[in-house]
């Protein structure tokens, strides 16, 4: 049996519209359960305890090298930041002791890092951006996709 046109296009919309409606529903569930990180901060899921660390009150210090994007082309990097085992230790933790961490950003994209590469001199950085966010950087990776920006949350796994 086929439906007439204007019966199948009513059909069309209406399952269109419900499909928008459940789209607004998940967006609307999704930005009220997210974590709300304090303005200018960095909150650090160790366990079960989370820790803060204001991004202003971090001893930055220069940050130079290059990474390779996934088309293979160079990009230099000549900014101000912080080693991310030393971002851990201002919190108070100790990066020698975890298995890996997972850098997460304001829109949900991250990206892993190993508990050697994050122990190991001159490799994993957050630096300022000109907006002043903070991105993550992976000296010597071949493809740039650890390249998170606006960092908000890092997760550590002990």
């Amino acid at each position: 049996m086929v439906l007439p046109v204007k019966k199948q296009y009513r059909i069309i919309f209406a399952l269109l519209g419900i499909l928008l409606l459940a789209l607004a529903v998940l967006a609307i569930l999704h930005f009220h359960t997210r974590e709300q990180v304090p303005e200018n901060a960095l909150a650090i899921h160790a366990g079960d305890q989370i820790r803060y660390v204001e991004l202003d009150k971090l001893p930055l210090g220069p940050v130079q090298g290059t990474v390779i994007n996934g088309k293979g082309e160079e990009k230099p990097i000549d900014a101000e930041g912080i080693a991310l085992a030393d971002v851990l230790r201002e919190a108070g933790l100790d990066p020698k002791n975890f298995k890996s961490v997972t850098v997460r950003a304001s829109d949900a994209f991250s990206a892993e890092i190993a508990g050697d590469e994050l122990n190991e001199t001159g490799k994993v950085y957050l630096y300022r951006g000109k907006d002043g966010s903070f991105t993550l950087v992976v000296f010597g990776d071949a493809n740039a996709k650890r390249h998170v920006k606006n960092v908000e949350a890092i997760d550590v796994v002990l």
